[in-house]
């Protein structure tokens, strides 16, 4: 799904804002959270199966809704064109967005049925 979620992201220059060899990079990808809930709201308590096509209809919907942020990262002109010299920040920026989206579904699982064992 990182793959799938990856192609929806989008990036562009903010050329006012090009100072000192760095700019705003607005950089636009999908609201997981967003896309989820909507889905998700059809299904009442979802069981692992139904889980499972939440999930698979989540990323048939990646493009359904966006969000939009912003990093900064270092540019250089090349023939009249601002290129990005570095995808390091945009790269941390939709990571983090997809992890905080994993952690966000992580933290509503209800372990308080799971027994924990220790190996002898």
């Amino acid at each position: 799904m990182h793959a799938d979620y990856k192609e929806h992201v989008s990036f562009q220059i903010d050329e006012a804002s090009i100072a000192n060899g760095k700019a705003t990079i607005n950089v636009s990808l999908p609201d997981l959270s967003k896309i989820y809930d909507e889905i998700a709201s059809n299904y009442e308590s979802p069981s692992p199966q139904e889980e499972n096509r939440i999930i698979e209809e989540l990323q048939k919907n990646l493009g359904q809704h966006t969000e939009q942020k912003t990093v900064e990262a270092e540019v250089e002109q090349i023939n009249g064109t601002w290129k990005i010299k570095s995808y390091e920040s945009i790269s941390a920026c939709v990571d983090q967005s997809f992890d905080d989206f994993i952690m966000e579904q992580l933290l509503q699982i209800d372990f308080s049925g799971f027994e924990v064992g220790v190996a002898s």
